[in-house]
């Protein structure tokens, strides 16, 4: 049953149509400021200010209030950006992502030969970057993108959105439905990209990430495992106003053993290829959700920090 529409909904849509609007009139560049600024004016708002720092001190012990205080106002900075950077999708052209962004010819070779083998191709990620760069590339490079997606608590905003993705070439898939349509997706050959870095409650399985126990989604590992297709850890970092740097790594796991223990090899393989890749610039990862929210069964009572 689809969603009622509320008067909040139809304001705070009438409000994303706005920004939008004058998101599409800037330059590139003009966006950029404009998106940092808007990052920054959220920040101020003190949103989710403790979660950052705190997620910042555990992750980074070493480091003073300074460096993490810089860091979190580049991560609020980096959200609006990538924030203004979405809302402009519909106005970018599609040779814009082979002009921005850069990947590795070996990695480009490699997705291409599977792609000309019509094998499947799992495409996990996390909230760095810029996911959309990372997925809309691959569509361009002549790829078959399937994406994974969680529904947004504004039906309007999420129709919206769910149009302009729809129209860029790539399609979504309901993280409700489950693992089966990215399964029949991979059987035909083309990529699945799932977002597997979000708290997965008492579902997931738990692996380490920046030192902590973190509950994560297995639904990757899972489709990966049952289509025997390969998995890729891939990311588009931002390089610069408008300018990315991509990459794919191949998680080479063993898949001997039972299916929960390679379920659990590849989970813990991409968190910490994520882990590595967010601390090469940890001003683009998404510090404002609550990672470790879940505690690991046992932790508790074993006195470790979650």
């Amino acid at each position: 049953m689809a969603e009622r529409v509320r008067l909040s909904h139809r304001l705070e849509y009438a409000g994303f149509r706005a920004l939008s609007a004058a998101a599409m009139a800037l330059s590139e560049d003009a966006a950029d400021r404009a998106g940092a600024a808007l990052g920054r004016a959220i920040a101020g708002l003190g949103i989710r200010r403790a979660v950052v720092l705190d997620n910042l001190r555990h992750a980074f012990p070493d480091r003073d209030e300074r460096w993490i205080a810089d860091v979190a106002r580049g991560s609020w900075e980096h959200l609006g950006r990538e924030a203004l950077s979405i809302v402009r999708l519909p106005g970018i052209p599609a040779s814009h992502w082979l002009e921005h962004i850069s990947y590795p010819a070996e990695v480009v070779a490699r997705l291409a030969a599977l792609r000309d083998q019509g094998r499947g191709v799992v495409m996990v990620t996390g909230h760095f970057g810029s996911m959309e760069a990372a997925a809309l590339t691959l569509h361009v490079l002549g790829f078959k993108v399937n994406a994974y997606f969680q529904r947004m608590t504004n039906p309007l905003v999420d129709a919206d959105v769910c149009r302009t993705r729809a129209a860029l070439g790539i399609r979504l898939i309901d993280r409700r439905l489950g693992v089966k349509p990215g399964v029949e997706a991979l059987q035909r050959g083309e990529v699945v990209a799932v977002v597997a870095d979000q708290d997965a409650r008492t579902h997931g399985v738990f692996v380490p990430f920046f030192g902590r126990l973190a509950s994560t989604h297995r639904g990757a590992a899972v489709m990966a495992l049952r289509a025997e297709a390969p998995i890729f850890f891939g990311y588009a970092r931002r390089n610069g106003a408008g300018g990315y740097l991509g990459n794919a790594l191949e998680l080479d796991v063993s898949r001997e053993g039972s299916s929960d223990d390679v379920v659990q090899g590849m989970i813990a393989a991409f968190t910490a290829r994520l882990e590595a890749t967010v601390r090469e610039a940890p001003e683009q990862y998404f510090w404002q959700h609550r990672r470790w929210k879940t505690a690991a069964p046992g932790a508790r009572a074993a006195g470790a920090v979650v």
